[in-house]
């Protein structure tokens, strides 16, 4: 890097690398959730509908005790699965990480426009330079502090599909 601001940039390559690694880890984990949101709601859609037109079937009909007994099991099966959904709240957290991945995103590109107009700059942008990357920085931790925490899995498989910065030495 031959750069008069080669160490600003060297920042803001880093922070564009760590925004991209987040962004793919939220992404990560709102696929997750989404899956287990589905995992989730499937067999209480499943469950409450048999449970619906078993005993709409039956309202003309005195049914076996088996048949009073299975449903009674299948609708307290259903309205436990349906309260965990409600408890885990996937669908909200699935937006929640996908909010925060666009975020981290639109902040890579903000970082990639950064390094397009300051690394070919001469040592006398270095205060706007730096300014502006103070900004960027500000950006960067308040969305760190607003945004849920990522599992050190997606973490780790994010981290691994992202190349290493290189150092300015």
């Amino acid at each position: 890097m031959t750069s008069a601001l080669g160490d600003i940039i060297f920042l803001s390559q880093t922070y564009r690398r760590n925004c991209e690694v987040i962004s793919r880890a939220h992404y990560l984990s709102s696929d997750e959730l989404r899956k287990r949101h589905l995992q989730l709601g499937i067999p209480v859609l499943i469950a409450s509908t048999f449970v619906g037109t078993t005993i709409f079937g039956t309202l003309q009909s005195e049914p076996a005790i088996g048949w009073k007994i299975a449903t009674g099991v299948i609708s307290i099966g259903a309205a436990l699965l349906a309260g965990l959904q409600t408890l885990l709240n996937f669908s909200e957290r699935v937006e929640k990480h996908k909010s925060a991945g666009a975020s981290y995103s639109a902040i890579r590109r903000e970082l990639e426009l950064f390094q397009l107009r300051f690394q070919h700059s001469p040592e006398g942008q270095r205060n706007e330079a730096l300014a502006a990357l103070e900004k960027l920085h500000h950006e960067l931790t308040k969305l760190g502090q607003e945004t849920p925490n990522i599992p050190d899995r997606h973490w780790d498989t994010a981290n691994k599909g992202v190349p290493a910065v290189e150092s300015p030495t």
